[in-house]
């Protein structure tokens, strides 16, 4: 009984460190990453729901393109690196910084205070919303 409890600790660790492990990108890795590029964002908090999918542009002049898909509207803000975290200043919710962490195979998360709230994939050179 404590080798199958042990066997099963070892498991729940080994998943645990797996699942949330990647390397969380500097502010230069960030400003590289984001600058001039367009990708795809997924918010992680509407996931259950909708599914919402998002595209933005960002621009090495820190201007900030997202095109909401679901309202044909594309709304205009900045962007900026603080330290260590990309950061978005929001019409609606004011500005926002999160950590960075690589994902693997050009998949990125946005971190809230170590819990996952937005998926970034498939950066592309350029404005191509």
């Amino acid at each position: 009984m404590k080798l199958k409890t042990a066997i099963l600790i070892a498991i729940a660790m080994t998943i645990s460190t797996t699942v949330y492990a990647g390397k969380l990108l500097t502010g230069d890795e960030i400003k590289e990453l984001f600058s001039n590029k367009t990708c795809d964002i997924e918010n992680v908090k509407v996931l259950h729901k909708d599914q919402k999918h998002l595209q933005a542009y960002t621009a090495a002049d820190g201007s900030r393109l997202l095109y909401i898909p679901w309202k044909n509207k594309t709304s205009e803000s900045k962007w900026w690196v603080d330290g260590d975290k990309y950061c978005v200043s929001s019409p609606k919710k004011g500005d926002y910084c999160k950590e960075i962490m690589d994902a693997g195979n050009g998949v990125y998360h946005g971190l809230d205070n170590g819990r996952q709230v937005r998926t970034f994939s498939n950066f592309r050179d350029g404005n191509q919303l």
